[in-house]
């Protein structure tokens, strides 16, 4: 006996809603665990899926019309979270099957390989579907389908929910310096961070590299180089906000709320503030790759990437799908449609667009940091693919490498930008510093840091071109925190109102120690098995 056709309309109905839902499902996930950064882009994905799966289905429906759309519809509600949870499985099997186990080198991308479990995804991706299509003949199927449906969805909802609640909370930032004097004077400032970069000494003790012909250089072009400067917080998103917030971050905040530090990095900060009230234009540059400094409309200028290039959000997505399995058997390829924001850009803009004076620009340059995309003379390299989320603690040679071959074409970009800014806004305060430094000796799974492991994490490049009247202020071991304080000093003719410098750590990598936790390095110390000296030699 056939269903009576408004039951089929009914099928249909509920089947597409619950398609619907389960095409945004792991993007709700994703934007759950990373919230506020990209959400239109990340939400255009689910819509994404859906409109694929939907045409899929009805094409399959014409081919079989037996079966019908409804029937496909169920089937894609099944086999949609099933893509998106390889990379859970991937975690948890690939700790039980390490004999079958290696890594592949991709590029600058080094993989986990481990044929058993992709055997056993694939096993359990078929009887999935083969479970949907019998499944889907059950009289009630569709409201199972959309029970299930909404069971995922509920708890990312949830959470999202609740940081919308708390938002306000959240994102209140206290101004943590006086900015009650108006400024003397009013060049450009420019504070510019070359992610990764790391000190000179750093740099001759990982690298065996003489890095004291750039740093000679630099000085030669009025910039004063601070030779044992220090970062405040071993990442990029809490040491930039601290930078610009000129303050230390609240240890009991969440230092994996991205929402936070994206708002904080991109303008809503103490800085950008005062430099607003004395009648500064922002400028802001942004990465092109990293989500956390896309422009949002705080800035008055954006200096920006592309309209699409894949960020490390595309990346982390992809990687909770088959994709680097694919990769292995079909001659499929990711490569980043764009190698990052550079000094070299940055000069571009600037001639271009001609910033409204006096402007304050805030800019995130990649290189050296990965992906590793430059040679040494900066000419791009003929391939790289998007590996720099494995870069982060990859170690080996190809790693190695590549950083090195950064650092040396950010120092040629860095010369030449000295040199643009010397000839076209000599009057100009120029900061070019590091967020952290480098990775090579360091290792996110260990409770226990050396001293080595340390300092060549916090160990920074900071570089200061101002008036010789201002640099009297300077002194070698300051920190990042620091740095803003210094520049409105110098813009008010009065002494800085420098803070302690102090460094803290906390980890976002997963399943490390420390993950989502802030904590002092005196405690560091005592939940190490080792002493953690200071940083500072």
């Amino acid at each position: 006996m056939q269903d009576k056709p408004e039951n089929n309309r009914r099928r249909t109905i509920v089947n597409v809603s619950a398609l619907y839902i389960v095409s945004l499902w792991p993007f709700l996930n994703f934007m759950d665990h990373n919230w506020g950064v990209m959400t239109g882009r990340i939400l255009g994905y689910g819509h994404t899926v859906f409109a694929v799966c939907f045409l899929l289905a009805a094409l399959l429906g014409g081919i079989f019309y037996k079966i019908g759309f409804a029937r496909w519809c169920f089937v894609f509600c099944v086999l949609v979270p099933t893509v998106f949870l390889y990379g859970v499985l991937f975690s948890r099997l690939d700790p039980l099957l390490q004999a079958y186990a290696g890594y592949e080198y991709n590029g600058s991308e080094r993989y986990n390989v481990n044929h058993a479990v992709d055997a056993v995804y694939g096993f359990l991706f078929l009887l999935a579907g083969l479970g949907a299509f019998r499944l889907s003949r059950v009289k009630d199927s569709h409201q199972l389908a959309l029970v299930l449906a909404l069971a995922l969805a509920v708890l990312p909802a949830s959470g999202i929910a609740g940081k919308l609640l708390h938002q306000g909370d959240n994102d209140n930032v206290q101004v943590a310096f006086a900015t009650d004097k108006d400024f003397v004077k009013k060049p450009n400032v420019y504070l510019i961070a070359m992610d990764g970069y790391p000190r000179g000494d750093v740099i001759k003790d990982v690298f065996d590299y003489d890095n004291d012909v750039f740093l000679n250089q630099l000085e030669g072009y009025g910039f004063h180089v601070l030779k044992k400067a220090q970062a405040n917080y071993p990442n990029t998103h809490l040491s930039m906000a601290s930078t610009l917030q000129a303050a230390y971050l609240d240890r009991n905040s969440n230092p994996l709320f991205s929402a936070k530090w994206h708002a904080i990095v991109t303008g809503e900060n103490a800085s950008v503030r005062y430099f607003k009230d004395q009648g500064y234009a922002f400028a802001l540059m942004e990465s092109g790759i990293y989500a956390l400094t896309k422009c949002v409309g705080l800035e008055d200028m954006c200096l920006s990437s592309p309209q699409f290039s894949l960020s490390e959000h595309e990346y982390a997505l992809l990687r909770q799908t088959p994709w680097a399995f694919l990769k292995r058997l079909l001659p499929i390829k990711v490569y980043l449609t764009e190698t990052g924001a550079n000094l070299g850009k940055l000069r571009t803009h600037l001639s271009a667009k001609k910033p409204v004076q006096p402007f304050f620009l805030f800019a995130h340059t990649v290189p050296p940091h990965a992906p590793y995309a430059y040679n040494r003379d900066c000419s791009v390299k003929a391939q790289f693919d998007h590996g720099y989320a494995e870069a982060l603690s990859g170690q080996g040679p190809a790693f190695f490498q590549g950083y090195l071959d950064n650092i040396i074409c950010a120092n040629k970009q860095g010369l030449e930008f000295a040199e643009y800014v010397t000839k076209n806004d000599p009057e100009a305060i120029v900061v070019l510093f590091s967020d952290h430094g480098s990775h090579f000796t360091m290792d996110w799974q260990s409770s226990t840091w050396n001293d080595r492991n340390i300092r060549e994490r916090f160990s920074t490049l900071v570089a200061i071109r101002a008036p010789e009247a201002c640099q009297q202020h300077l002194y070698d071991g300051m920190s990042n925190v620091n740095i803003m304080r210094f520049v409105f000093a110098c813009l008010t003719d009065t002494a800085p109102d420098y803070l302690e410098d102090k460094s803290y750590y906390s980890s976002y990598v997963p399943d490390t120690p420390y993950y989502g936790e802030i904590i002092t390095l005196e405690e560091l110390k005592e939940g190490a098995a080792s002493t953690v000296p200071d940083i500072v030699e």
